[in-house]
């Protein structure tokens, strides 16, 4: 129907004939459907496409002025639906904390190389940078490592997060966090 109204619309087309390897198109009933014109075809109804765009409010994890704790931080961010949700938490851990007085956890050099959720365990694959731009300290690490995984967790399909450093598991995190399980959500505080 859409090559035959589109054939139609050119001024000198009057009708079109559809043909299979030299034989005329065939109706399921095995009759040759011939020529037709662009009046034959009835288009009833309205098609509206979803928008591939939506607001969606989400939950973020940063760290508190004096680096004891994490604070939590929500945000409206604009998704395209055929990116997963968890990309837009990382993008948006990786840009920083908006409020006032929280603390950026992730390097901003950090880079999502891949990012998805299966069976509940969102596998976060980051670029190097995530270890060689981060400052140590086991403190700053746990403050990372927890606002990434608290914040991925807030998510309905994630309850435990994988990292991967360039496509690999690491069985350390700057020589201080033990890396190559998955992580669950946890509350942190920092004793000074």
């Amino acid at each position: 129907g859409a090559l035959i109204k589109t054939m139609t619309g050119i001024s000198f087309v009057k009708q079109v004939e559809i043909l299979i390897d030299g034989e005329p198109l065939k109706t399921t009933g095995g009759q040759p459907i011939g020529p037709v014109s662009g009046d034959d075809i009835i288009i009833s109804g309205t098609i509206e496409a979803e928008p591939v765009t939506s607001v969606k409010l989400i939950t973020l994890y940063f760290s508190n002025s004096d680096g004891t704790g994490l604070v939590q931080e929500e945000r409206k961010v604009e998704v395209n639906r055929n990116q997963p949700l968890e990309k837009y938490v990382m993008d948006e851990l990786i840009k920083g904390p908006q409020t006032k007085g929280s603390l950026a956890t992730v390097p901003s050099e950090t880079k999502v190389r891949n990012i998805m959720t299966q069976d509940g365990i969102c596998y976060v694959d980051l670029s190097s940078e995530f270890v060689s731009r981060h400052s140590g300290g086991k403190d700053k690490e746990l403050l990372t490592i927890y606002s990434i995984v608290n914040s991925l967790t807030a998510l309905d399909d994630v309850s435990k997060v994988q990292f991967l450093i360039e496509g690999e598991k690491q069985e350390e995190y700057k020589g201080n966090v033990e890396f190559g399980q998955p992580f669950e959500p946890k509350e942190i505080v920092i004793e000074q």
